[in-house]
């Protein structure tokens, strides 16, 4: 299994939610940023050798967002661009993607390893309205969900503890009453086989 943490938050769950009721209308376009302030140049996020960059360490987790907005409404993305800013040879700092599923359902994705603030929004259009988790990455932070359906505008509160919290007892029951985990071994390929799209349609090695 992988640590894919915040599947398992409340915040996650009401997304998928209110993709899956149709509350959104038709789901059009999902935009994704995960931006972060430097790690110190000796961090060892920025080794290549032990394959450093920023997809690998916050990029996988904007790209696990887009690929579940695709499992939920039925459809795969595939990489349409990639352009990558370099930290060093074969390093990425950060990424910007642009993403299709078909039937006219695009992503716009950006992760950022080197911004001067902090930014982890997730949010997805359709053809009723928006929802937003404003900090989808670390939603212990920020656990709101925004709305804008129909020309209302609402917020939600849900969950009260980090999302390793929950993660950890959705492991618990899956172990002890064998319920389903979200997250298992042809989910965490999907996502490495997308990243590695990423790699090499900005240029890179793959990973």
């Amino acid at each position: 299994m992988e640590g894919l943490h915040y599947l398992h938050h409340p915040v996650s769950i009401r997304l998928h939610e209110l993709v899956a009721s149709g509350d959104l209308g038709d789901v059009e376009r999902v935009e994704l940023v995960l931006a972060t302030p430097a790690p110190p140049d000796t961090d060892p996020r920025w080794t290549r050798e032990l394959g450093g960059g920023a997809t690998l360490d916050i990029g996988c987790y904007v790209l696990s967002a887009a690929r579940h907005v695709g499992r939920w409404v039925g459809a795969g993305p595939k990489v349409v661009s990639a352009d990558a800013r370099l930290k060093g040879p074969d390093v990425d700092a950060g990424m910007r993607v642009s993403l299709a599923y078909g039937g006219g359902l695009t992503a716009d994705c950006v992760w950022d390893m080197n911004a001067e603030a902090r930014t982890m929004t997730w949010t997805v259009h359709g053809s009723w309205g928006s929802a937003t988790s404003p900090a989808f990455a670390v939603p212990h932070m920020d656990n709101r969900v925004v709305t804008s359906i129909g020309g209302r505008e609402a917020s939600e509160t849900l969950g009260d503890q980090t999302s390793y919290t929950y993660q950890l007892a959705a492991l618990a029951r899956t172990i002890e009453a064998g319920e389903p985990f979200p997250v298992d071994i042809d989910d965490a390929l999907a996502n490495a086989e997308l990243m590695d799209a990423c790699f090499r349609q900005a240029g890179l090695d793959a990973r």
